[in-house]
């Protein structure tokens, strides 16, 4: 036998775990390997416990010299000990483990020795890749090692250890095979004279193959070695065999047999283990979708469940509402800064009028209210939403009364103009630059004339209920003026048009008789106008004064609707007994088929003050 370590002068290597064998728990896999971890899954509430005994002949000697001569003797011998073990799956893809020797019997350098604990280890196995029933797995194990033996007898390091392993696999139908490749960190214990420190870090390699011989029985093969880093010594390795079963009562068996690979502190001579446990197991197979619902209680078997606190035991993976809003007005604009409190929270739409409510559950009620200056509050009261991502457009109601002035000129470029509203509240206002102003107006006839220097006044008339939530647009464009003021007359520069033989207007003449009815509101001192009409002399003299009259009255009703007082207008008929030239042309009769209007009674117009 090769020795393995060399003290002088009675120096005493403390501090060494020589037992090195830790069985894991199985949760009730009959495929499990001894001490080679296996990637697999479990539903939350599985648990496995178990016990195994194992005796196991050391392998290495601790060498010195005392007055007596060369004394040879192993550092940890005829071992008996109960190796406790106990796992239980937090989730699907995690569960913890603890682990730790109870020895028995052993002898070894410090002689015979009676029960005591050795270290306990604790793991967290987890699951990244998991499959349904065959194929690759892929998980890590970290562990932390307690120094809860007592390491002057060999049965303990002297401090915390660390590990951490990367664990692979392939998962055939009655085969499974397995990889673990880690690191672990113990103390090293201290050198002395020409021995060198055991302990320090290590590389861990491990690796076994486990075939199903029936649904309860499996059998398996697997080796583990260790690799020295840095300072240290020889580490141990292992192989084994063994088999495990489950039985009908929960109960699990396990039993097996092992011989070290070199000659190492740790490294048996053989091996013999045998044990018992229970295991409460949840079959994988009845949750197929591993999202902890087994499929009997799972809505959907092979759709997993999304945890978000919304539905999440029927198995189903529920989504969220996420309702996105946008909110614009009744013009299709976008309502920027419009607000909405969900849950204690205020809610501001972007410039696009956007908000994004944040994500709740579908069942809980929706019940708030949209409000932003200058429009009426909107309530919001949904009972229920849908699941996943939705978009709603809201119309926010303006305040009742909200009119939308525009004026713009004949090259729709906005005017500055003065609009003067003649109504419940009258008011004279001023607009910038941009030619548009938004009024909330009290409800009642109003009458807005608009004008602008060097433009004709244009006039117009709305009627609001002080009820409606509709926006009133008021679009308005100033051309320049066709109309003059003179001493005796309203001067129009362009003839009002009308439809052959009829007293019907032309479109054409509505934009001069608009620009007529402004300067008439402009100017209240006109107190007396006769809207004259006058033909050509072709027809019968009676039918064309027939047709002036039929034609002035048209334009005179024209003007009461745009808010002139019918009691200044007088509409009067002249027929073709006024000619301004001689019919004998067609440019003389054109000019001779006119209206005019002509001042009758005027007062002074009032001084401003």
């Amino acid at each position: 036998m090769t020795l393995f370590l060399l003290l002088l002068a009675q120096a005493q290597a403390e501090g060494v775990d020589a037992h090195h064998f830790t069985p894991l728990p199985t949760l009730g896999a009959p495929l499990s390997l001894v001490e080679t971890w296996r990637v697999t899954s479990q539903l939350p509430g599985s648990f496995s416990v178990s016990g195994t005994m194992d005796m196991s002949r050391g392998n290495a000697l601790l060498v010195y010299e005392d007055w007596e001569g060369v004394v040879e003797t192993p550092l940890l011998d005829d071992v008996l000990a109960l190796n406790l073990s106990a796992g239980a799956a937090l989730t699907p893809r995690l569960s913890v483990a603890v682990m730790g020797p109870l020895f028995l019997r052993s002898e070894g350098a410090s002689g015979q020795q009676g029960a005591g604990l050795g270290d306990v280890r604790l793991a967290a196995p987890i699951g990244l890749v998991i499959p349904e029933t065959t194929g690759l797995a892929l998980g890590v194990v970290p562990g932390l090692d307690l120094p809860t033996g007592d390491s002057t007898q060999y049965a303990g390091a002297p401090g915390l250890g660390l590990s951490a392993l990367v664990a692979a696999g392939y998962r055939a139908e009655r085969l499974s095979v397995d990889l673990n490749v880690g690191a672990q960190r113990h103390p090293a214990a201290e050198a002395t004279q020409s021995a060198e420190a055991i302990g320090g870090a290590a590389l861990l390699l491990a690796g076994g193959a486990s075939f199903a011989v029936s649904q309860s029985v499996g059998v398996a093969a697997e080796a583990n070695l260790q690799r020295a880093l840095g300072e240290g010594v020889v580490r141990p390795g292992e192989a084994l065999l063994s088999a495990r079963g489950l039985l009908g009562t929960g109960l699990t068996w396990t039993a097996g047999a092992g011989v070290g690979l070199g000659e190492a502190v740790g490294a048996p001579q053989w091996r013999l283990f045998g044990g018992v446990g229970y295991a409460r197991v949840v079959d994988p197979a009845s949750d197929r979708d591993l999202d902890g619902v087994v499929d009997d209680l799972d809505a959907c078997v092979r759709k997993a469940e999304v945890k978000n606190g919304y539905n999440d035991a029927d198995g189903c993976p529920d989504a969220l509402a996420e309702l996105d809003l946008t909110v614009l007005n009744d013009q299709g604009e976008p309502v920027v800064g419009a607000s909405l409190s969900v849950d204690g929270v205020t809610l501001t739409t972007d410039a696009q009028g956007r908000l994004r409510v944040p994500p709740r559950a579908p069942d809980a009620a929706l019940t708030t209210s949209l409000t932003a200056e200058g429009y009426s509050p909107l309530p919001i009261d949904r009972a229920t939403l849908s699941e996943g991502p939705q978009a709603e457009t809201l119309t926010l109601p303006w305040l009742p009364g909200t009119v939308r002035l525009i004026v713009k000129d004949a090259a729709g470029q906005p005017v500055p103009a003065v609009v003067t509203l003649t109504g419940p509240t009258p008011q004279t206002r001023q607009l910038g630059a941009e030619g548009r102003e938004q009024l909330v107006l009290g409800a009642g006839d109003w009458q807005l004339l608009v004008s602008a220097p060097g433009k004709g006044a244009e006039v117009r008339q709305i009627k609001l209920d002080g009820v409606s939530t509709a926006l009133t647009v008021v679009e308005l464009t100033l051309t320049p003026p066709v109309v003059e003021l003179q001493a005796k007359e309203v001067v129009i520069t362009q003839a009002i048009l009308f439809d052959l033989d009829a007293a019907t207007l032309r479109p054409d003449a509505e934009p001069i008789l608009r620009q007529v009815a402004g300067l008439l509101i402009q100017h209240p001192e006109l107190t007396r106008v006769e809207i004259q009409g006058h033909t050509d002399d072709q027809g019968d003299a009676e039918y064309n004064l027939k047709l002036s009259q039929a034609r002035v009255e048209t334009v005179r009703a024209w003007l009461i609707a745009s808010g002139v007082d019918p009691e200044r207008l007088v509409a009067q008929g002249y027929g073709e007994s006024k000619p301004i030239q001689p019919n004998t042309t067609e440019a003389g009769q054109a000019a001779n088929r006119r209206v005019q209007f002509v001042i009758l009674a005027q007062q002074p117009p009032e001084k401003k003050r």
